[in-house]
C-alpha cells in the first residue's frame, strides 16, 4: 500500500511524539509486573531542535503545521488513556488529534496509524509562523501537493512504538527522503527528523 507524502509525515510525527514519553514514564509499584507508560495528562512543549534548547524555523506553512508549531496557544496537552489525545487550542479554535493505542505494556507504548483530526468550530483556524510571516491553517487547508494538511487515517495497524527506558528522550530518526532533505535552521546536521517534543506530567 502506498502513502502520500503528507501521510508519511504524519506517521513520522507519531513516532516523534512518542519519543518524549520516556521522560514521563513511571514504573509499576510491583517490580515484577510489566512497566507501562503512565496514563494521565501531560503538558506538551516543542518542537525543539535536537539539543532541546532551540526552536526550529520553518520556511513552508505545511511543515510548520504538520509539526504542530502553532502560535498563540492557550492549551497544549497530551492525554494517555484508551487512546492518545492531543489538544492544541488558542482563544478561538481547538484542534484535537486522536490516535489509537494498540498496546501499553512491557515498557512499550504502541500507537496505531488510525488517527482523526477534529477542529472545533469546524471552520476555525490556528496560526503558524514561517519565515514568510503568519498564516492560518484549518481542516480544509491544502498543502503544496493539493492535499489536506490534516487527513484522517483509518488504518488500524501499528504505526509507532517506543521502548521506555527512563532516560532522556533520544528523538526519532526518519529515513524518509522528504524529511531528511528539509532543513529547519536548527543546525548544519539537523533536519525535521531530529526534532523533539517534551511532555511534562500535569499535577
Amino acid at each position: 500500500m502506498k502513502f502520500s507524502p503528507n501521510q508519511k509525515i504524519q506517521f513520522v510525527i507519531l513516532g516523534m511524539l512518542t519519543s518524549s514519553l520516556c521522560a514521563c514514564s513511571k514504573e509499576n509499584d510491583d517490580s515484577t509486573s510489566s512497566t507501562a507508560v503512565t496514563k494521565g495528562s501531560y503538558t506538551m512543549t516543542g518542537p525543539f531542535c535536537d539539543d532541546q534548547k532551540r526552536e526550529p524555523t520553518f520556511g513552508v506553512v505545511d511543515q510548520a503545521a504538520q509539526f504542530r508549531k502553532f502560535t498563540e496557544l492557550t492549551e497544549r496537552t497530551v492525554t494517555i488513556g484508551d487512546a492518545l489525545v492531543e489538544v492544541q487550542k488558542d482563544a478561538d479554535c481547538a484542534l484535537t488529534i486522536t490516535t489509537g493505542i494498540k498496546s501499553n505494556a512491557d515498557g512499550k507504548l504502541g500507537l496505531s496509524l488510525k488517527t482523526t483530526y477534529a477542529f472545533e468550530p469546524a471552520d476555525c483556524t490556528l496560526t503558524v509562523t514561517t519565515l514568510s510571516g503568519a498564516s492560518e491553517v484549518g481542516k480544509s487547508t491544502l498543502g503544496m501537493k493539493g492535499t489536506p494538511l490534516f487527513q484522517d487515517i483509518a488504518l488500524d495497524t501499528v504505526g509507532a512504538s517506543l521502548t521506555i527506558s527512563g532516560a532522556p528522550a533520544t528523538g526519532y530518526t526518519s529515513k524518509i527522503p522528504e524529511l531528511t532533505a528539509i532543513t529547519t535552521g536548527c543546525g548544519a546536521d539537523e533536519s525535521l527528523s531530529s526534532l523533539r517534543y517534551i511532555w511534562t506530567e500535569k499535577k
